[in-house]
């Protein structure tokens, strides 16, 4: 299968090195998926990818790409599709939506529609997950207050990726304004997971939340308070919730509530008068509304003064609480692990931290801020290894994955943990890419000898392709002959990749 490039103006497209420079710089790749080289060695000379993929922009058409399929899990048990594409087509795609998102994005209510943003200017092309969060809770904090019940309900879609259907997200996005050429590139491209409309990337998590715009005009021309962020409503009534479920049902998709508020107004006054009483000034207040899935929204009232006359400008502030490392030792870790809980935790674990692997282990010739990570991470080790052990129990690749890649950040494997990841080697319920991670923790940060999990079989697409060649090269400080053989064998489909890596690790000749 071929896709068909659409074809553009020089004023319809956004330049090339812009989007380039949003996924290299602003991290807007796939934050659930480790990728193991994160395309350091193509952000060294972005110049060269920047003309590649232009000639590659210049043909009719290119070949369908290699892609990684993963199901992430969730709290409930459930699982969402997800997709890893090749940088080249997501180049591609990322150039694709950001140029109908101007035509499209005006058709999104957005002083009720919040998260994955098209923005027109500055270094980003869109809003990462977690973007307006605070705004969205702001805003539905005050509208409680206002409303007749004085509280809300959240109504989450239940398993929006897995039931929605890519041709109504089609039709909604042509009767937006995006044309049908850039539909169907979309629609070929989100059609390589397999089902439903899967998990890549900021853009298409832009894409996708105009599946629900037909709902939110339906919202608005009943009359109806709401707010969304992505696939979760928040509804201040009994009717609203009604017509949310009834709308959703007729695009085949399910509702439930599952966060109820206690009454703001009523929490608000009492806190204010707390606030009043209370000594000394500057005195704040802190109260949980409700616990919803992507975090705990809190109320905080404070003033500048004892007396109650000076505390008529009282501040309301509404946010989301993230979390911290001991935070993230605090989940259990002997149950499946939700990806959409998770991984606020993972990415906090370490602000430079832009991929699950980073290319030299940490422990040899770190940095200062290295270290405090290496430090921070090793209060969790024992509690890394028993995530690790259910991953494998319960066929977790994802979990297996990032625990193994973690635990190698720590340091040099104890023999026990070595095991462990000898065990997910072993593992027939575990994904090939869960053991690309393996073998590059294993290579980077044990001393086992080659023959104990490395493996001569080739790899079928880039990106085990890319997680192999960075495993040999780590491994060749005590074995040079995978990474020789490697070299030889996909030397012409990664020349840039190889001589990074011969550059940047260090190896014993």
């Amino acid at each position: 299968m071929t896709l068909l490039v659409p074809r553009y103006s020089a004023q319809e497209q956004i330049p090339f090195d812009r989007i380039a420079g949003a996924l290299f710089e602003h991290d807007q790749f796939d934050d659930w998926l480790p990728d193991v080289v994160y395309y350091n060695d193509q952000l060294n000379e972005v110049s060269s990818v920047v003309a590649r993929v232009k000639s590659l922009w210049r043909s009719d058409s290119f070949p369908s790409p290699n892609v990684e399929v993963l199901l992430l899990p969730r709290a409930n048990g459930a699982t969402v599709p997800a997709l890893a594409l090749p940088l080249d087509a997501r180049l591609c795609a990322h150039a694709v939506i950001s140029a109908f998102a101007p035509r499209v994005a005006m058709k999104l209510l957005r002083d009720k529609v919040y998260g994955f943003r098209f923005l027109r200017d500055g270094a980003r092309i869109f809003d990462p997950p977690g973007e307006e969060l605070e705004r969205v809770f702001d805003n539905v904090a005050s509208a409680a207050r206002a409303s007749s019940t004085g509280a809300f309900e959240l109504v989450d879609i239940v398993a929006f990726n897995a039931s929605a259907k890519p041709d109504r997200l089609v039709a909604t996005l042509q009767g937006c304004g995006a044309r049908p050429d850039e539909c169907n590139f979309l629609r070929e491209l989100a059609a390589l997971g397999g089902r439903g409309l899967p998990s890549i990337d900021d853009a298409f998590s832009f894409a996708y939340n105009f599946y629900l715009q037909p709902i939110d005009e339906t919202m608005k021309q009943r009359q109806h308070n709401f707010f969304r962020y992505r696939d979760e409503y928040f509804v201040f009534d009994e009717r609203a919730k009604q017509t949310v479920e009834s709308q959703l049902a007729t695009r085949g998709l399910q509702g439930h509530v599952v966060g109820r508020s206690v009454d703001i107004g009523a929490t608000i006054d009492k806190m204010k008068e707390e606030v009043v009483l209370s000594a000394p000034p500057n005195h704040e207040v802190h109260e949980t509304l409700v616990t919803l899935p992507q975090g705990t929204l809190v109320a905080s009232v404070s003033c500048d003064s004892i007396n109650e006359e000076d505390c008529s400008d009282y501040n309301e502030v509404v946010f989301l609480r993230r979390a911290d490392i001991d935070d993230l030792f605090r989940v259990r870790a002997n149950t499946p692990l939700d990806a959409v809980t998770i991984l606020p935790h993972l990415r906090d674990l370490n602000a430079k931290r832009a991929t699950g692997v980073v290319l030299g282990p940490p422990f040899i010739g770190e940095t200062e801020s290295q270290a405090k990570y290496r430090t921070a991470l090793n209060r969790g080790r024992e509690w890394l290894g028993s995530v690790l052990t259910t991953g494998i129990r319960t066929g977790s690749s994802w979990q297996a994955g990032w625990a193994a890649t973690l635990l190698s950040d720590v340091g040099m494997l104890s023999e026990t943990e070595a095991g462990l990841v000898l065990r997910l080697l072993a593992a027939h319920s575990i994904g090939e890419t869960a053991k690309v991670q393996a073998r590059l923790a294993l290579a980077r940060s044990s001393t086992l000898t080659a023959d104990r999990f490395w493996t001569r079989e080739l790899p079928k697409t880039e990106y085990r392709r890319r997680g192999m060649l960075l495993a040999a090269r780590h491994l060749a400080r005590r074995n040079p002959a995978p990474w020789k053989a490697l070299q030889q064998a996909v030397g012409a489909h990664e020349p840039q990749l190889i001589r990074h890596l011969t550059a940047n690790i260090q190896v014993k000749q």
